[in-house]
């Protein structure tokens, strides 16, 4: 996933919160689900070893799909596991690089667009979230 020419593992999941600055910043935000846990999403090596992790997540990862240096992604609210949005983040050797999300439900996916060999992030399955 992040070119290095080894397999990496990308992991959304959920850990009980806990405070955190930017939480007590933004006490208007939402941050933790009914069960008391706050949404996370980590980058890991084909041998376990922590690349990047999110420490706080404004929107929940639902859905995750791994491409070629980038994420395809379907985002969901703190309670309801349904997609609501759907986005793409590029790796860029410290983190990662966010495009717009686009509102509505979206399946992520992976291709090759430009026939370059390697994927892109797509999202298919689109509905006009004006509908």
């Amino acid at each position: 996933m992040t070119a290095t020419g080894s397999a990496d593992l990308v992991i959304a999941y959920r850990r009980d919160a806990s405070g955190h600055p930017v939480h007590e910043a933004f006490a208007n935000v939402d941050w933790v689900d009914d069960d008391g846990r706050s949404a996370h999403l980590g980058l890991y090596s084909g041998s376990g070893r922590l690349r990047w992790a999110a420490a706080i997540m404004l929107q929940p990862v639902g859905v995750v799909a791994a491409c070629d240096g980038s994420l395809a992604l379907g985002f969901t609210t703190l309670d309801d596991p349904d997609v609501i949005a759907g986005g793409a983040w590029f790796w860029d050797g410290f983190g990662f690089r966010t495009a717009s999300m686009l509102p509505g439900p979206s399946l992520p996916s992976c291709a090759d667009i430009d026939g370059d060999g390697r994927t892109e992030p797509i999202l298919t399955d689109r509905a006009d979230s004006n509908d």
